[in-house]
């Protein structure tokens, strides 16, 4: 009897746990709900119709439709609606499209809606994405820094040649950096596969400033207005898949893209970047004890700038992805107590150390190469990396506080001709533009001088000297590698060029090599068996 009843509360309890486990595979990981865009996409299968016939045949997938609604509120609420259709051409987009990875949100200011999921086949059928195709989890953690940031996965089933994915989701919040403000970029297209319809939609109130401008293409919005609103409406259509090849023009001038913002004039951008960093001008003892110990034997002001920033990169590591901070660095007490973080961390904390050296600096925000540039007539604090502005009277400097190997003043490809706002620390604004790339930031000077034995083999000694960019990328090869693993790849770049060349001796100028300020210069001594021998047509004699 006993037996039986512990059997059946076994059962029971199985019975429930099962009840439990169906209760939480129907539970969505997420809020659901209608979507409220201005102007509705609605699929059509005829539509595949119209599509050209390279869109279908030629790319792994197809973007039938891509659109993005910003309804922004009086408050700075923005509710953004995305909706994109991407047809599945074959197995390549099936295994790299299957697990949908396009949304992302941050919860502690956004709320996320999914609008739909849909799965569309050929024959006209729908399959509706359940609960138990969907997962929710962190974007990224590592052990020092945690992304706040949500990552919505929706993992399609039973998928085939064919299949169409249809997702539309709704984000709403309010940023707590934007003080109110609405500014972004939207570019037309997808770089790895064609789109035939692209649209962007904002909605803003009649009595609020609204700047906008297209860039690399002109694309001109339409304008609607309705009740206390006026909608700008922007469309592109059949935006063909970017070139594969090497060394091709920047991907900003490529792809047309436009840049709007709500935000009256670049005064207005200064007051509000300024209110942002109103703590981050602040040092502390232990900063100003260690900018006094770094230039207390120096007399001129670039020998102060450029101890300071040799002691930055030296000691504070560059980390590019942690705690949501668009806009606002951590303090750099922190920074400098933590000796981590990222570009407006580590520039913040750089200018802070100038300024108590009594050297005028000021934050550069810029794009960087293929992420778009500044655009003067739309004010705006749209930028991708902060960089730091110091005129000295020797000349401007600009300083890139993650480039490691680099001069300290060297600027990279990516930094160079960059139309940038200049913001001091009372918040005034300057729109300036970083140097262009010459020659001299990436110049190789080698110099072989070679002898010829009478067997035909060669004897030669080269010297390579390498400036700017090109220095960098020694320095990334060569510097605190072993004296083996330097030979092995000089070695194998002389055998590319000549299978039979054989390295005989390598050195380095360590002490410039340490010095990154100056060039590197390597010396390389090798030899060519056989070089100059071979059949007599090949050596141009007539034998007798």
């Amino acid at each position: 009897m006993e037996s039986t009843r512990r059997h059946f509360c076994v059962l029971i309890a199985f019975v429930l746990l099962a009840a439990h486990s169906a209760q939480a595979s129907d539970t969505w990981p997420v809020a659901r709900g209608p979507s409220r865009e201005p102007q509705p996409y609605q699929y059509d299968l005829k539509k595949w119709q119209e599509v050209p016939k390279e869109y279908l045949e030629d790319a792994a997938a197809c973007i039938l439709y891509a659109g993005n609604s910003y309804i922004v509120e009086s408050d700075g609420t923005v509710e953004s609606i995305t909706h994109e259709i991407t047809r599945l051409n074959g197995r390549k987009s099936i295994e790299k499209l299957g697990e949908y990875r396009h949304i992302t949100y941050n919860p502690a200011y956004q709320q996320l809606t999914l609008n739909d999921a849909l799965l569309h086949k050929l024959d006209g059928r729908q399959v509706v994405i359940e609960p138990r195709h969907l997962q929710l989890r962190d974007v990224s953690t590592d052990y020092q820094v945690y992304d706040r940031e949500k990552e919505l996965i929706i993992s399609f089933p039973n998928l085939e040649v064919g299949d169409t994915l249809e997702v539309k989701w709704t984000l709403r919040g309010k940023n707590p950096e934007h003080g109110g403000h609405f500014f972004n970029r939207y570019t037309f297209g997808d770089p790895s596969y064609p789109t035939v319809l692209d649209e962007l939609f904002v909605s803003v109130s009649k009595t609020r400033s609204f700047h906008y401008a297209s860039v690399s293409g002109k694309v001109d919005p339409q304008i609607t207005e309705k009740d206390e609103n006026r909608l700008y409406h922007w469309k592109a259509a059949h935006c063909k898949q970017l070139p594969q090849d090497d060394n091709m023009p920047s991907r900003e001038e490529l792809r047309t893209y436009v840049v709007c913002s709500t935000f009256s004039s670049w005064d207005e951008v200064g007051r509000w970047k300024k209110h942002l960093r109103a703590d981050s001008w602040k040092s502390s003892p232990e900063i100003d004890k260690m900018v006094a110990e770094i230039t207390k034997v120096l007399t001129t002001q670039t020998a102060k700038a450029r101890a300071l920033t040799f002691w930055m990169r030296r000691n504070v590591r560059y980390v590019s992805s942690g705690e949501r901070h668009d806009y606002t660095p951590h303090p750099p007490c922190r920074v400098f107590a933590n000796r981590f973080g990222d570009c407006k961390d580590t520039s913040q904390l750089l200018a802070v150390m100038l300024r108590e050296a009594g050297l005028p600096v000021s934050l550069a925000t810029l794009g960087t190469y293929d992420d778009g540039q500044v655009v003067e007539s739309v004010p705006s604090p749209w930028g991708t990396h902060a960089i730091l502005y110091v005129p000295l009277p020797d000349g401007d400097h600009w300083i890139d506080t993650t480039l490691n190997l680099g001069g300290w003043d060297f600027l990279p490809r990516d930094d160079r001709n960059r139309l940038c706002y200049i913001l001091d620390s009372e918040g005034h604004i300057t729109l300036l533009r970083t140097p262009p790339p010459n020659a001299d930031g990436n110049r190789f000077e080698q110099t072989t001088h070679v002898w010829i034995r009478p067997d035909g083999a060669s004897r030669c000694e080269r010297t390579v000297v390498t400036y700017g960019s090109a220095a960098l990328g020694q320095r990334d090869s060569f510097l605190e590698v072993p004296v083996g693993e330097r030979r092995r790849q000089i070695a194998a770049e002389l055998q590319d060029a000549n299978s039979r060349a054989r390295l005989l001796k390598l050195t380095f100028d360590e002490a410039a090599m340490q010095d990154f300020d100056r060039p590197v210069t390597s010396r390389i001594v090798f030899e060519v068996p056989g070089h100059f021998s071979g059949s007599p047509d090949r050596e141009g004699r007539k034998e007798m």
